[in-house]
């Protein structure tokens, strides 16, 4: 088993490895292999020198705690079926994360289909997702006003105004540029999306839904608004496209709109990992007071040790210690030590230090983008 980089010339086998793991159109997979693929950013294994299986990554922002934060959405892990249980997936992304942390790279980032494969991996949940769902046969509200069907590609500089403005009070979400507003756009475009607008009296944009609709169901992929007016407006409106069909709506978790018929719920939604720890509390903590924390990670092992906050390996004794995982959690706000400790998933040696670390650093309303 041979374990590289990716180069230009892998992108037609790795797409048939995307096909045959994920099942993922050849629209999208041109789009995608042709404009998202980073041969430095895709770590391959390889058999007689055919990819069985690869970590796409892709370079991107994180918004954290009012920061913009350097990072790499990991897009897709994939083994072929026939390689499956060889621990190809351990190998991949193990030595993906070194090279990344040699990078100087501070977060990594996944959406997985079941998180807790990749918990022994240290990347734990770090945001929460409202899921608003309507079976097929539920009533449907009429549409509602000044909610718009838009032509997707269509006005990205107001759409992206109010993207940037919505993820503000938030702590994860990926923080996108105007350009990486479009590239995102145009990936929803080569996958057969569409997207509706909720507007003001004055028809600016106050949120927008990019959405799926397939032959018996509806997914609100994107929804994104100002107001909590905003968010209930996209959702009738998406129930009443999706009228006959079961409605699926993505949402912040602080935000669920009620329709009648709607179940809500909240659940985990997406792993970070720390892939650069001394540049993630240098960029987090900066001109805090010095603490001494130590870290335990099996996958990075530069990572390891006992840190103070501006990310230098010290002596002193350390006042908690947790893994690389658990600190990820804590940093971007999604556990405070205290949450931590009582979990069994932090050690508390002066609970004085780390009861001010947790009002230096409280918890906050953690959400990750629908990236991939």
């Amino acid at each position: 088993m041979e374990i590289s980089w990716a180069t230009p010339q892998d992108a037609n086998a790795l797409s048939r490895l995307w096909h045959t793991c994920f099942g993922d159109d050849q629209t999208f997979r041109d789009w995608f292999f042709a404009n998202r693929f980073w041969p430095q950013y895709c770590l391959t294994a390889r058999e007689d020198g055919i990819p069985v299986g690869a970590v796409y990554g892709l370079p991107t922002h994180l918004w954290v705690r009012q920061q913009v934060v350097p990072a790499v959405i990991i897009g897709g892990v994939s083994t072929h079926p026939e390689h499956r249980g060889k621990g190809i997936m351990h190998r991949l992304f193990a030595d993906f994360m070194s090279e990344m942390h040699r990078r100087e790279i501070p977060l990594t980032f996944l959406h997985p289909v079941r998180e807790d494969l990749y918990f022994s991996l240290e990347h734990y949940t770090c945001s929460d997702r409202g899921l608003l769902t309507l079976h097929g046969n539920a009533p449907r509200p009429a549409l509602p006003q000044n909610v718009a069907e838009l032509e997707v590609g269509s006005r990205i500089a107001d759409l992206h105004r109010c993207y940037q403005q919505y993820i503000q009070p938030y702590c994860g979400p990926v923080w996108r540029s105007k350009e990486a507003f479009a590239f995102k756009t145009a990936d929803y475009k080569a996958g057969g999306a569409k997207l509706i607008a909720a507007l003001n009296q004055k028809g600016d944009v106050e949120g927008y839904c990019y959405y799926f609709s397939e032959e018996e169901s509806v997914m609100g992929e994107e929804c994104v608004a100002l107001s909590g007016d905003a968010f209930h407006r996209l959702a009738a409106a998406l129930a009443h496209i999706a009228k006959g069909k079961e409605l699926t709506v993505k949402l912040p978790a602080d935000t669920l709109p009620t329709l009648e018929g709607a179940i809500t719920e909240v659940k985990p939604w997406g792993c970070t990992g720390v892939a650069h720890l001394p540049t993630l509390l240098k960029t987090l903590c900066k001109g805090q007071p010095d603490f001494a924390i130590e870290v335990t990670d099996p996958v990075v092992e530069a990572n390891n040790g006992t840190f103070d906050l501006q990310g230098n390996l010290i002596t002193t004794p350390p006042q908690i210690k947790l893994s690389a995982g658990r600190v990820v959690q804590w940093l971007c706000g999604y556990r405070s030590l205290a949450q931590l400790a009582a979990e069994g998933h932090a050690a508390v040696y002066n609970q004085a230090a780390a009861a001010e670390l947790d009002r230096l650093l409280p918890t906050q309303n953690c959400l990750c983008s629908e990236e991939y």
